[in-house]
């Protein structure tokens, strides 16, 4: 409102300094008069050109620094200068609108960056050129990345099959990958999501590694299907062996009136009869300890986890073997010293022991057969590992190491690295195996 007065006041000011200066110049002849109101109204003159001038300075500097969002400035009055005040105030109180915009603005961007950064999930936001916009450190941890990757490029350089399917994944479309390029194989699956802002397209992905939840559900299926089929050899063969003795003992009374009557001929078929009867009754037995055996994959009982010392687990493991380890090289390693287990500890001892035989076996015939357990961490992980220098696994050999029933031995069940699995897995641990032929396989367990 004072701005507004004043202006009017100048200009007021102005018309009637100019109407008098014409009554002077043209009625009188007061020369100094003229002069007076000549200077007067160059002064007027001067302060609207004043007034006009630093509101336009005022509003232009206003105006450049919402343009450039630069709101640091201040358009406070200068002292002594009441007559913008109500214009400075109207600036002011625009600008600190915008700086609380924007700091509510900076802080929402900072929580869901720290948000993101912190979640245990993966997470890639990608832009259509190929730029990373965003990333967080548990996809670097994933990847086992240096540094955060910048673009795409950089992921394929180590992950070539994971950044094609980055780059084709459609939206709100899953897809799975398998990583073989880092520490251990992992089984991801990505999530993708499009987010579009100012005709710009961002892709936000997700990456999760599920092979744990596979590895179980896999376990799970092995574990119904011997389940089923347990029961159903053990409800068809029960009674044959059944039957088999029962046949035996009629057997023995009929040998015995045989004997008594002198009948040679009938004699010698009763003994045909007894030895085929001894064959099917000692088969049965046999396949019913087999199938017996097969119900330890299916019946191993829940762990009773507690805290322990890797270094006593190991002394009791070298103390049960070594009497095989004649001629073989063995060392056990922990680092540290006080590394500890929050498992079964009797269950990881027959784990261990499990691949002790697994690896005498396979360096049996080496010219040096050397066997080395160790103990460490990495990434948070306790890592618990054994290497030989064996014979080894090819590839083929290596995707079925975990399958029931399947063994590389000449006299092995093919339960033994089931059982092992199974026992890494419910003690909340994962387990990889790792195998090159001619030189010699590690098997790594992880919890």
């Amino acid at each position: 409102m004072a701005f507004k007065l004043k202006l009017a006041l100048q200009i007021g000011g102005l018309l009637l300094t100019t109407l008098l200066l014409g009554w002077v110049a043209f009625t009188t002849d007061y020369h100094a008069t003229l002069a007076l109101l000549l200077l007067l109204l160059s002064v007027q003159l001067v302060g609207l050109w004043r007034t006009l001038t630093v509101t336009n300075r005022e509003l232009a500097r206003f105006l450049n620094a919402i343009s450039h969002n630069d709101f640091t400035q201040s358009f406070k009055p200068i002292a002594g200068d009441a007559d913008f005040r109500e214009l400075s105030k109207a600036f002011e109180s625009i600008a600190e609108r915008f700086r609380q915009t924007r700091s509510d603005k900076e802080l929402q961007a900072a929580y869901l960056s720290a948000f993101i950064e912190r979640l245990p999930t993966a997470v890639l936001a990608l832009a259509d050129e190929g730029t990373i916009l965003h990333s967080n450190t548990a996809l670097r941890d994933l990847l086992e990345l240096p540094a955060p990757p910048r673009t795409l490029a950089q992921i394929h350089q180590r992950h070539p099959m994971l950044a094609a399917a980055l780059d084709t994944l459609k939206p709100a479309a899953s897809r799975q990958v398998r990583l073989s390029g880092t520490s251990e194989p992992k089984e991801l699956t990505l999530a993708c999501t499009i987010l579009r802002s100012r005709g710009q397209q961002q892709k936000l992905v997700t990456l999760q590694n599920i092979r744990s939840e596979l590895d179980a559900q896999e376990l799970q299926a092995w574990q119904n299907l011997i389940r089923v089929m347990t029961h159903e050899i053990m409800n068809s063969i029960t009674p044959l062996a059944s039957l088999a003795d029962t046949a035996q003992q009629c057997l023995d009374e009929s040998r015995a009136h045989a004997a008594v009557r002198e009948d040679a001929q009938l004699q010698a078929l009763l003994d045909d009869v007894q030895s085929a009867l001894h064959t099917i009754g000692s088969r049965g037995q046999g396949l019913l300890r087999f199938v017996d055996s097969y119900r330890r994959l299916s019946r191993l009982p829940p762990p009773a986890p507690r805290r322990f010392l890797v270094r006593d687990c190991f002394t009791n493991l070298c103390r049960l073997v070594q009497p095989q380890m004649a001629g073989v090289h063995f060392e056990c390693h922990c680092a540290p010293d006080t590394l500890e287990l929050h498992a079964d500890p009797e269950q990881l001892e027959q784990a261990l022991l499990n691949l002790v035989n697994n690896a005498l076996d396979a360096v049996e015939g080496t010219a040096q057969p050397r066997l080395t357990l160790l103990a460490f961490t990495q990434n948070g992980r306790a890592m618990l590992r054994l290497e030989d220098n064996g014979c080894g696994m090819n590839s083929e050999q290596l995707e079925q190491i975990f399958v029931p029933f399947f063994t590389t031995k000449k006299h092995g069940n093919g339960i033994g690295m089931s059982v092992v699995r199974q026992i890494v897995q419910l003690n909340g641990g994962r387990i990889d195996v790792e195998s090159t032929p001619g030189v010699g396989t590690r098997v790594t367990m992880s919890f």
